[in-house]
């Protein structure tokens, strides 16, 4: 039987993307929490990097911005991963 060590790793979410996304769809932080159902001072510290989003979070986003799956987890970049 082969056993293999598990890692843990945890994923960054470059908090700049949601700001970038959100002014490029000209929206204000009101306006996405208005589509999107997620509360503006939620929207508000994940942009500051003050709250890591959960992933339904997240989800709720890329579709009030129209954004492919994943585009704001792994931004156009790949995300940074820590150990």
């Amino acid at each position: 039987m082969t056993s293999y060590a598990v890692r843990s790793y945890s994923l960054v979410v470059h908090h700049m993307t949601l700001d970038q996304a959100r002014k490029r769809a000209g929206l204000t932080q009101d306006q996405l929490a208005e589509r999107s159902g997620v509360d503006q001072t939620t929207i508000s510290k994940i942009e500051t990097g003050e709250r890591t989003p959960r992933y339904e979070t997240i989800v709720a986003l890329e579709d009030a911005l129209k954004l492919t799956a994943g585009t704001l987890l792994f931004g156009s970049r790949a995300c940074e991963v820590t150990k």
